[in-house]
Parts: structure tokens; C-alpha cells; sequence
């Protein structure tokens, strides 16, 4: 689990892993890279290159399926955990990162974007035929 208290002295480049070829997730990080600096993210759409997402053993499906993010130190965030790590960057968005981690409400954002994942992946028609291309 991601803790914002222990990660304040998070170093610097983290990898984001995002879907750009999904309208919903390319409004989000254009939004983020608008306000976050420029030093502080290093952003990688896994639609126009899987290799970097693929040396830390995840798969151009895996990270279609949840977003991922990977800190300076090598670890790997995913779903909420990776937003909370982009959040704590921005200024007003950093109380959202410790409210998720507020008893009971990692566990409600958790179910929450897991179904909202699920739902995305099964909408769209790249991460349909990417599946469906896995299963040859």
C-alpha cells in the first residue's frame, strides 16, 4: 500500500504508465503534465511503446488494465496506489492523496476504480482487439 507520510522524500524522475490512444486517460495527463514539474514525471504511452513498461514485467495488457507508475527507487505503484503517487504532487490534490488513505476509503477506492478499470478495458475497441491478440 502506498503511504504519502513515508514517501515524502520521493525521489525524482517517477514513470508514469498511461493509455493514450483512450480519450478519458489522455484528458487526465494532459491535465497533470500541465501542473506538475516538469522534472518531476517522466510519462510513457504504452500505445506508442510497451518496452519500458515490459522491463518491470508488465505486460501492454497489464498496464491497459490498471494504470501503473514507478518511482526513482525501482517500485511499482498500480491503480489508486499510482494516482496517489501523482497526486501528492500537486498543490490541492495532495490532501486527496492522504484522504485516500483514511481508513475504509482506500478499500471503497479501490472497488471503485477496479470497476471503473474493468469497465474502461472491455469499452474500448484497442484494448478489446489487444486482448484478443494475447490470445493467440
Amino acid at each position: 500500500m502506498y503511504d504519502p507520510e513515508k514517501s515524502s522524500n520521493q525521489s525524482f524522475p517517477i514513470t508514469i504508465f498511461y493509455d493514450g490512444k483512450c480519450s478519458l486517460c489522455s484528458k487526465e495527463i494532459n491535465y497533470y503534465r500541465k501542473i506538475v514539474p516538469l522534472d518531476r514525471i517522466i510519462w510513457q504511452d504504452i500505445m506508442q511503446s510497451s518496452k519500458d513498461l515490459e522491463i518491470w514485467g508488465i505486460s501492454r495488457i497489464e498496464g491497459l488494465k490498471q494504470f501503473h507508475a514507478i518511482d526513482n527507487s525501482g517500485r511499482v505503484y498500480r491503480g489508486i496506489d499510482a494516482f496517489v503517487l501523482i497526486w501528492r504532487l500537486l498543490k490541492g490534490w495532495c490532501l486527496l492523496a492522504k484522504v485516500i488513505n483514511l481508513p475504509g476509503i482506500r478499500q471503497l477506492a479501490n472497488i471503485g476504480y477496479a470497476c471503473f478499470a474493468r469497465w474502461r478495458f472491455n469499452r474500448l475497441e484497442h484494448c478489446r482487439l489487444e486482448k484478443q491478440n494475447n490470445k493467440n
